[in-house]
């Protein structure tokens, strides 16, 4: 026996709304209700991957809405798929029983629908029929969505030119979603990238206009074929490149390099000249020259980027826009593929394009000459920001990592002024190129080999085997030290300090980026002793300088972190040992320089403060306060470490004179005292005549 549906019931919410239920028995647990439902009830009902497909197709006019039945929360129309025939789709809103109508119309809202597509239920046109309720001026709205405030972040997009991984020039562009102030001005440091493959849900999917689904789309599509990490955007290429640079410049919001730059907008087209050009590996390919020497990717057809005026348009080249494609990304031509293609070129159709003075072919190549000559290491220090490898986190011999900064070594040789790369295993001669002649360098494997084994005597080994991390395929060669410990800068140092000054005895070339994040640095002079007056008469700073770079620099801060970092125990012993004397000690400024000295230049002066600083004359650990009280230790830090004075003349004199130990002076009591005193007590005004004649305050108690 079926059950009867019961008849529709109303009840009125808070704030007069009419909600409507209406039993369906497909689901016992919901009822059909007319109330308002919003993207988030429906992208928490489909799903994210649904809702963005279906996105797709409503930005697109894909979707139409023929039957609205708000009463009963209803809704169809038809969504134009891949197939000829659009698809008839339904979709229907619902609500959870609950003991209050207006408890039914928050978070328990579920949208629901079928389709004849073939996945027929809940699919990506069920909720591109949604999302068209949503954008039609009739559509039901929630009360904060009418006065929703204005969105506190923006989306941008980044465009710049790099090459691919076959050197062809190309655009690539990176959404960015920027934090705005108030006044809609960007705020400092608060650009993220966006991955066109993430799901717009949430506050993100309240940033895009209906272009920008449709870009997205697109650059989802192109995602990563055109070379690159996916951190430096996606690669654009061919007609459909065009549509979407076009789209792009077209939002106002699309920005040369990063969100901060010029802001691009469509230029009239520009006349373009191809040029020959012998790459590294000695062959010649062709690029397109513009006036002004702007950037060139390449499209069909090409297009400039002009970073001055903020232009970007197309390129003509005398050329069909894809056949300026094809000639642009054509492989590079080898010497003997180079003599082939000119003959056959000859007796084409395009080479009569070709012989225009715009299209030159491909020059003559010059003589090779080849390179026997011994190589030279040379290593390039530098830095990677680097994420945490994905399954990492879960290993559970191991705790969690952030992304961090690892410190890097490239390894490369020099074979008269050409540079190799050490992760180029081919035992073959390479063929290159110098100011654009070609050569061929017969590798030294031997030699070679010796300098990469000397790197990992050191500790080097390759980042490649750091599991810790996400290695760009760039990166897969570079050496390293860190390991992701605590002590990984104590190795750095000890190579820094050590072992680069003997690889460049041996000849080895060395360059340093400005950001490798360990610096040394060298003294130009001896270490200095300053007393600085202070606000108050007895009140004075201990400033231990020395120059660097033509600067003075207080190293005092750095010398008690020195000796607060040694045990307590033996302490003293330790630094009365003159036997380590010719060891390097590691000194890290305030400014994250690293002044390595010798520890027979510094121990005296540490011996010297461990009892200055044990005595409670330090602040924080990173000042020494000293005051006319302490005389005397300043006069045994002065003699003590054969440091230059300056400043504080009198108070460095009461300390010599206090510590020569001439004991209380004599004095005679004057006639006019009536009285004798007892011994103690002329000791007594013979150390209050000492006080008066150093300055000195006491108290007398008898």
């Amino acid at each position: 026996m079926s059950r009867r549906a019961p008849p529709p019931t109303y009840h009125r919410c808070t704030g007069g709304s009419i909600a409507c239920y209406i039993w369906n028995p497909l689901f016992p647990g919901f009822r059909y209700i007319a109330i308002s439902f919003s993207l988030d009830d429906i992208v928490h009902s489909l799903g994210g991957p649904a809702v963005d497909r279906g996105r797709v197709y409503q930005a697109s006019g894909r979707a139409r809405l023929e039957i609205r039945n708000a009463e009963n929360g209803r809704f169809s129309g038809t969504v134009q798929g891949s197939e000829r025939q659009a698809y008839k789709t339904t979709a229907t809103v619902l609500a959870r029983r609950a003991a209050r109508a207006c408890a039914a119309t928050t978070a328990q809202t579920r949208v629901s629908g079928v389709c004849t597509c073939p996945v027929g239920r809940d699919c990506k046109h069920v909720a591109a029929l949604l999302l068209e309720v949503l954008a039609s001026e009739s559509a039901p709205a929630k009360p904060e969505q009418i006065a929703a405030p204005p969105p506190r972040e923006r989306l941008l997009y980044r465009l710049t030119v790099a090459p691919d991984r076959n050197e062809v020039a190309r655009f690539r562009v990176m959404p960015l979603i920027v934090s705005l102030r108030r006044d809609g001005a960007a705020v400092p440091g608060s650009m993220r990238a966006w991955d066109p493959a993430a799901p717009a849900t949430g506050p993100i999917a309240k940033l895009l206009k209906p272009e920008d689904v449709i870009l997205l789309a697109a650059l989802n599509r192109f995602g990563l074929r055109q070379g690159g990490t996916g951190q430096d955007g996606r690669g654009l290429d061919g007609v459909e490149g065009v549509d979407i640079l076009t789209r792009l410049i077209a939002t106002g919001r699309c920005h040369w390099r990063d969100a901060d730059g010029p802001l691009l907008a469509l230029g009239d087209p520009r006349s373009g000249r191809v040029r020959w050009v012998v790459g590294r590996d000695g062959k010649q390919r062709s690029l397109v020259e513009v006036e002004g020497d702007a950037p060139v990717g390449v499209l069909a057809p090409p297009w400039y980027l002009d970073t001055v005026a903020g232009l970007c348009g197309p390129v003509d080249i005398g050329m069909t826009p894809k056949a300026a494609a094809a000639f642009l990304t054509a492989p590079p031509l080898s010497r003997s593929e180079i003599a082939r293609s000119r003959a056959r070129l000859a007796s084409t159709v395009l080479a009569r394009r070709l012989a225009t003075p715009d299209l030159p072919p491909p020059p003559e190549p010059l003589p090779q000459r080849e390179i026997t000559s011994t190589p030279v290491p040379r290593v390039y220090l530098h830095c990677e920001a680097l994420k945490p490898a994905p399954f990492w986190p879960v290993n559970r011999r191991h705790a969690p990592i952030s992304g961090a900064t690892v410190a890097l070594l490239r390894l490369s040789f020099v074979y008269d002024g050409i540079e190799i790369s050490s992760d180029e295993k081919s035992p073959r001669p390479i063929v290159t190129a110098k100011d654009g002649q070609p050569a061929q360098v017969v590798r030294q494997q031997k030699t070679e080999r010796a300098a990469a084994k000397q790197l990992e005597d050191m500790g080097f080994a390759p980042l490649s085997s750091q599991h810790r991390w996400t290695i760009p395929g760039g990166l897969r060669g570079e050496l390293t030290l860190s390991r992701g410990e605590s002590d990984d800068d104590d190795h750095w140092l000890d190579f820094l300090v050590a072992d680069l000054p003997r690889l460049t005895s041996l000849g080895w070339q060395v360059k340093i980026s400005e950001k490798f994040p360990i610096r040394l640095v060298e003294a130009d002079g001896e270490i200095d002793a300053a007393l600085l007056e202070g606000s108050t008469i007895d009140w004075f700073e201990l400033n231990l300088g020395i120059m660097i770079g033509g600067e003075r620099v207080d190293i005092l801060p750095a010398l008690l972190k020195l000796l607060q970092g040694l045990p307590l125990d033996g302490l003293f012993e330790y630094l009365d040992d003159d036997r380590k004397d010719a060891d390097i000690i590691r000194l890290r400024l305030d400014d994250g320089r690293v002044l390595p000295l010798p520890q027979g230049r510094v121990r005296p002066i540490l011996r010297a403060l461990a009892g200055l600083f044990d005595s409670g004359h330090g602040d924080d650990g990173k000042r020494v306060i000293l005051r006319r009280a302490d005389a005397v230790e300043v006069a045994t830090l002065e003699q003590a470490s054969g440091l230059v004075w300056r400043g504080g003349e009198a108070l460095r004199a009461l300390g010599r004179r206090l510590k020569e130990g001439r004991g209380l002076p004599d004095i005679v009591v004057p006639p006019s005292f009536i009285g004798a005193l007892r011994p103690y007590q002329h000791e007594g005004l013979a150390w209050l005549q000492l006080l008066r004649e150093t300055g000195l305050g006491g108290l007398l108690a008898d």
